[in-house]
């Protein structure tokens, strides 16, 4: 994780490693699309105190008649394509963000993230078997990485 301040925005570089389980992929390789949440808190280092939140979202499909895969992501416009899986958790593992109209005064702060499958965009049916079945939790535990604004 690297976090830069560049005046009002926070510029954030955070690599990660993504894996879905069998059950995922063997529904998204089905035809289900698979939405991932990005949550991104920026706290106050000596209280604590939340100061700025982001939710992301990324979606995964599978073209089966291209057999290629398409990430959107809220940063393009349109959708990748990719010849394989692995090339679109690739690209999630290794983010660049930018969180703008952040106005924090100089001191310790502190950047959150966490990642997760959401499960109510999945089909009506999918939801309550997603709910009980441990294999469709992909819910990362939120991580924290300290950071500095310089005056």
């Amino acid at each position: 994780m690297d976090v830069r301040a560049r005046g009002t925005s926070l510029q954030v570089r955070m690599d990660q490693e993504l894996r879905l389980s069998r059950p995922a992929t063997r529904a998204v390789r089905n035809g289900v699309p698979l939405v991932l949440e990005l949550d991104v808190e920026v706290r106050d280092g000596a209280n604590l105190t939340l100061v700025a939140t982001e939710q992301q979202q990324f979606e995964i499909r599978y073209l089966p008649m291209s057999e290629h895969w398409q990430l959107e992501t809220p940063d393009r416009a349109a959708p990748r394509t990719y010849p394989r899986l692995r090339h679109v958790l690739a690209e999630l593992s290794e983010l660049r963000l930018t969180l703008d109209a952040i106005p924090l005064a100089p001191g310790d702060y502190e950047l959150r993230t966490r990642i997760r499958l959401d499960l109510a965009s999945l089909p009506a049916p999918m939801q309550l078997p997603s709910l009980v079945n441990r294999t469709w939790r992909h819910d990362s535990d939120w991580t924290q990485w300290p950071f500095r604004i310089n005056a």
